[in-house]
């Protein structure tokens, strides 16, 4: 069959049946960028979640090797000899303290 460079209605026909494909292509394209970018969403959670809890686990290490820098945060007075006493909470270790609730409820 010689397809002659006069027969439009010919060439018309072949190029809507592959346009119809295209747009099925197409159509799978777009589903599988949606599908790629809430996965990324997913795993971007994930990692925030991890560093937070890394950054968390940082912060009990130094807690457990330095107390006197970090009993105070806490509202606890801490003496040299491993005793600890009751103080009045500050301002900034209520805040402090809310913060980290807050964070933790976040993950």
């Amino acid at each position: 069959m010689d397809i002659g460079a006069n027969d439009w209605p010919l060439l018309g026909n072949i190029g809507q049946a592959y346009g119809g494909v295209s747009a099925v292509l197409s159509s799978l394209a777009l589903i599988g960028i949606a599908a790629s970018t809430a996965i990324q969403a997913r795993q971007q959670k994930a990692e925030h979640i991890a560093i937070v809890r890394s950054f968390q686990l940082s912060l009990y290490d130094l807690a457990r090797e330095n107390p006197e820098l970090c009993w105070p945060v806490v509202a606890v007075k801490y003496s040299g000899d491993g005793s600890k006493s009751a103080k009045e909470p500050s301002a900034y270790s209520e805040g402090y303290s809310q913060r980290c609730w807050a964070e933790a409820a976040a993950c």
